[in-house]
């Protein structure tokens, strides 16, 4: 691999990780909420709901996603460097 390829692959790399980790943090900020309406009625009531829940989800959504991100960076950037070698 050339060193062109080699930072076209670590961008994606890169590109893919802030995804996954971004998708997998805000599905866990929103997925208290997504339990609570058939529990609590009409998402009215959702918007009531204490602000210790609110902030509780943000932050395991915020190190979910961070776990997740950093997980597939390394992978992946490991997978680059694999085929670097070969």
């Amino acid at each position: 691999m050339t060193q062109e390829e080699i930072d076209y692959y670590t961008v994606l790399a890169n590109m893919q990780a802030v995804a996954a980790g971004g998708f997998a943090g805000g599905f866990t900020w929103v997925a208290p909420y997504i339990v609570m309406i058939p529990i609590l009625g009409p998402p009215i009531d959702v918007i009531a709901l204490p602000g210790t829940l609110h902030a509780v989800s943000f932050v395991a959504g915020m190190s979910v996603g961070f776990f997740v991100g950093n997980y597939i960076h390394k992978l992946l950037l490991k997978r680059i460097e694999k085929a670097n070698r070969s």
